[in-house]
């Protein structure tokens, strides 16, 4: 498919050649939202996958990070919709497209198994840019930016999606505790008046303004 929904020659005899070389070949007629659908699944399992080096199964399977990925993808619906991109899916249903696969890991673990650099940039950094151009606050997304690029030892990188998140109120409509459970992760603890002592000395500094 091509953007804007308007595929032309171009598009067909890129079909074509793949389908005489014998692949399955579909033409979207709205490319644009089958990727959104792509993207709903890989800024929230890929990322979470690398956190906590589990297979999607798994990752499915514990009712906190499950409503943690689901918290992610709802808002990334919202980022779609609000640039004229709506994906239409559930995010449970986006879930089921995954059980469908069984047990595999994403390739985000699969490149950190493998030492490569991860693509936190393409999945969480472009989704981020895009949102708050919109105006569309999306504090799950901004903590797991954080905590990825803690996890990839970027502490200074991760402060300012880390401080955002912290900000901003999670929507009504979902559990501000899953927030919590992600901000515990860092070593904060967002019920207490001074940071935990496991934090980082960067989120400590962090945490003391916050609560100052």
């Amino acid at each position: 498919g091509e953007p804007g929904r308007r595929n032309t020659a171009r598009a067909r005899d890129v079909a074509a050649a793949f389908g005489s070389a014998g692949f399955e070949t579909v033409e979207s007629p709205f490319i644009e939202k089958d990727f959104w659908v792509k993207l709903l699944g890989n800024v929230s399992f890929n990322p979470v996958s690398a956190l906590t080096l589990g297979t999607a199964d798994r990752l499915m399977g514990d009712p906190f990070i499950k409503d943690y990925m689901v918290a992610i993808m709802r808002e990334c619906l919202t980022i779609g919709r609000a640039v004229g991109v709506d994906a239409d899916i559930d995010p449970e249903a986006r879930l089921d497209m995954a059980r469908k696969l069984g047990t595999f890991k994403t390739s985000m673990l699969q490149d950190m198994e493998a030492g490569k650099k991860l693509e936190i940039d393409g999945l969480l950094t472009g989704t981020l840019e895009i949102a708050r151009k919109a105006g569309v606050p999306a504090p799950f997304t901004e903590s797991l930016m954080g905590l990825i690029r803690l996890h990839q030892g970027r502490p200074a990188d991760a402060l300012p999606y880390i401080e955002r998140a912290l900000k901003t109120a999670a929507p009504a409509d979902l559990n501000a505790s899953l927030f919590d459970r992600a901000m515990f992760a860092l070593g904060l603890d967002l019920n207490a008046k001074a940071p935990a002592a496991s934090a980082p000395a960067e989120v400590t500094a962090l945490a003391e303004r916050r609560w100052a």
